[in-house]
């Protein structure tokens, strides 16, 4: 695995860590309890967050499988990321594509078997980029919904910045439970 994706991924399994030991302090009832009708509990953002972490490292290992038809990223790819990070960081509020809605997670759930779920899931995610064949490191092989095709790097970019965004969901929603 190149040196700076270790470092990448090392540095989001390091606020997935601090957000566990966080949200360890709370009850079931304050992590499941929706602060207004229409809104997600602490859970459901965990599980949202989990289901779009954990498809896009399903697509990547498809793409491997299929390789013949991946393209090599230019300077169109620093376009992409250049939007993905404004539609992360952007203050508007985004309906979550269909793959990663409410309807794809539970509206109850125990946070210790949640905590390690995600974590299994980071964990399929360094075996992914140790398994990755150098020569498709700087291929478009992640699709984002909004951005479109990536290479591997944008894919980090989203994992960071998808997690910053609900973080401050997360928070919000225990000021407000």
């Amino acid at each position: 695995m190149k040196p700076s994706f270790r470092k990448k991924i090392d540095a989001i399994d390091g606020s997935l860590e601090e957000l566990l030991t966080l949200l360890a302090a709370y009850s079931h009832a304050q992590l499941n309890t929706k602060p207004a009708p229409h809104a997600w509990s602490v859970m459901q953002v965990m599980q949202h967050l989990m289901v779009a972490e954990q498809a896009s490292i399903a697509y990547v290992y498809k793409k491997i499988k299929y390789r013949e038809n991946l393209k090599k990223t230019g300077i169109s790819n620093t376009l992409r990321k250049v939007l993905l990070w404004f539609f992360l960081w952007a203050p508007l509020k985004f309906k979550a594509p269909a793959i990663v809605a409410e309807d794809k997670f539970p509206a109850e759930s125990d946070f210790q078997d949640t905590a390690e779920s995600w974590r299994r899931i980071r964990a399929d995610l360094v075996q992914l980029f140790e398994c990755i064949p150098p020569e498709l490191v700087h291929t478009a092989i992640f699709r984002h919904a909004v951005a479109g095709r990536l290479h591997l790097d944008g894919m980090l970019l989203f994992f960071s910045g998808h997690f910053k965004r609900h973080r401050k969901q997360i928070e919000r929603t225990l000021r407000q439970v």
